[in-house]
């Protein structure tokens, strides 16, 4: 099995035979596909309803640790590679879309590469339904933003740690940002100024102290 260069793609006919589209000088169109491809941070793909795969970018083998024809051959099926735990949200989130005829979808899913290690990919789709409104295939692109995940579990966890110490403590806390309005506040302090939480709510500064002046007079 060869190895795909920068900017060649993948694509199975319907006869199971596999091609490596190749931008040779002189094929203008294949040299224009070709550096769009060297620009797309992912790997593009063609599905159809049964998951399988007629249209692959070579990227895909930097995310997954599979080469294309490995997926156009049908060796692997991409559900195998989806995460066991995410594999039903995912199969229901793209029923529901197809039953709902939605144009546009981006799901983020984990994935288990060759390796055996996982990644988080976001899968951006376009839905392209037949005549009669039924769906037909999808064009789509995986992009990984495992890094993002990261970074985003880590905020999770730094706010969940601060939220827990705000309510631990025995002080009354109120924070207010430079609009005036309250960034943040504890159980404590709304206890202690017995302040309704509809004020809270508003997010309003000078109505939660209102409301407290009120009481010292």
């Amino acid at each position: 099995r060869s190895r795909r260069l920068s900017g060649k793609f993948m694509e199975s006919s319907t006869s199971g035979n596999i091609s490596a589209v190749d931008p040779s000088p002189g094929n203008e169109a294949a040299e224009q596909l070709s550096s769009l491809l060297d620009n797309v941070p992912g790997a593009v793909y063609r599905g159809l309803r049964d998951w399988s795969i007629v249209f692959l970018g070579a990227e895909v083998e930097r995310l997954t640790g599979y080469l294309p024809e490995v997926f156009l051959r049908r060796e692997v099926n991409w559900k195998q590679i989806v995460h066991p735990e995410d594999l039903p949200g995912v199969v229901e989130r793209f029923r529901s879309a197809a039953g709902t005829m939605e144009k546009n979808l981006r799901v983020r899913y984990r994935i288990r590469r060759r390796d055996g290690s996982e990644r988080w990919l976001e899968d951006r789709r376009q839905m392209i339904y037949d005549e009669q409104g039924r769906f037909s295939r999808v064009d789509g692109l995986l992009l990984d933003i495992t890094e993002e995940k990261g970074t985003e579990d880590n905020l999770r966890r730094t706010v969940s740690l601060l939220n827990a110490t705000l309510e631990s403590t025995a002080d009354g806390i109120l924070v207010v940002d430079a609009a005036g309005k309250i960034a943040i506040s504890n159980r404590r302090f709304l206890e202690m100024w017995r302040i309704p939480e509809e004020v809270m709510a508003s997010k309003e500064d000078e109505r939660a102290l209102s409301f407290v002046l009120e009481q010292l007079k």
